[in-house]
């Protein structure tokens, strides 16, 4: 099940992190891909983002995607799939947050859309 709370404790949760936009972009890299619980690519990205999930995964799991402000943007609930697609071409420009959950965890990462 899905928790479509946006209320402030989430949008606090997601705005604890560093939102600064750093000025070279690079993929993420392995080391700290098995600290953050997936890897997101291309990121920064102008279009679409894939999402890999790891090998350790459930049969369900969620892939959300907010909006600097919170909003939720994106849901996409996955039966075992290890790679989902976000399409993010008509979303505008910005810093955006990639949450990944299942009934264990969540693990959340910063992607940056650019024009």
């Amino acid at each position: 099940m899905i928790n479509n709370d946006t209320s402030a404790s989430s949008y606090a949760e997601l705005m604890a992190y560093d939102c600064s936009i750093p000025d070279t972009a690079s993929l993420i890299e392995t080391t700290e891909v098995s600290a953050k619980g997936f890897v997101l690519y291309p990121n920064p990205t102008s279009g679409s983002v894939s999402v890999m999930l790891p090998t350790y995964i459930e049969k369900t799991t969620h892939v959300i995607l907010y909006n600097s402000q919170g909003k939720i943007e994106s849901k996409i609930k996955t039966n075992g799939e290890r790679e989902v697609d976000l399409d993010m071409a008509d979303l505008p420009a910005g810093l955006y947050f990639v949450n990944w959950q299942n009934s264990e965890q969540s693990f959340i990462q910063k992607l940056i859309k650019r024009q």
